[in-house]
C-alpha cells in the first residue's frame, strides 16, 4: 500500500537536486494507481479537491502486472468521475500519450523538453491546472 509521510527538515539540510540519484526508476503506473486508490478512499463530501500532475520521463520500472490495465480502465475513470483533475507532464517524452495510456484526460497533459526551461514550463502548467 501507499505510505505518505512528511518529514520536516531545515532547508539547509535538503540535498541539492544534482546530488540525488533517480536511476532506480519509478514503477510509474503502480505508484499512480496506489496514490489514486488512496485518494479515492477520502470522503466525497466536497471538502477535498484533488489535482494530480504526474511528472515523468516516461520510464516505468517494476510495476505489478495488471496495474496499467486497472489504472486505465477502472481507477482513473473513477477519479475523473469524482472530479479529480488529472494530467501528465512528459519531460522529453509524449506526456499526452502516457496520459491516454493511463486513462487520464489528454486535454490537460503536456510535453516539455527535459531542460531547465521545461521544468519552468511544467511549474507554470501545474499552477494553471491547480487554479482552474
Amino acid at each position: 500500500g501507499l505510505h505518505l509521510e512528511c518529514v520536516p527538515m531545515p532547508v539547509k539540510d535538503v540535498p541539492p537536486m544534482h546530488e540525488l540519484s533517480f536511476e532506480a526508476g519509478t514503477p510509474l503506473y503502480t505508484a499512480t494507481l496506489d496514490l489514486l486508490n488512496h485518494l479515492l478512499r477520502l470522503p466525497a463530501d466536497g471538502r477535498v479537491r484533488v489535482v494530480l500532475n504526474v511528472l515523468t520521463d516516461g520510464d516505468d520500472r517494476g510495476r505489478r502486472p495488471d496495474d496499467l490495465r486497472t489504472l486505465q480502465n477502472d481507477v482513473a475513470p473513477s477519479a475523473v468521475a469524482r472530479g479529480f483533475k488529472l494530467s501528465v507532464i512528459g519531460f522529453g517524452v509524449d506526456g499526452v500519450e502516457i496520459a491516454r495510456r493511463m486513462g487520464f484526460p489528454t486535454g490537460t497533459s503536456i510535453n516539455v523538453p527535459h531542460t531547465r526551461e521545461g521544468l519552468h514550463a511544467s511549474f507554470e502548467h501545474i499552477t494553471k491546472t491547480t487554479l482552474e
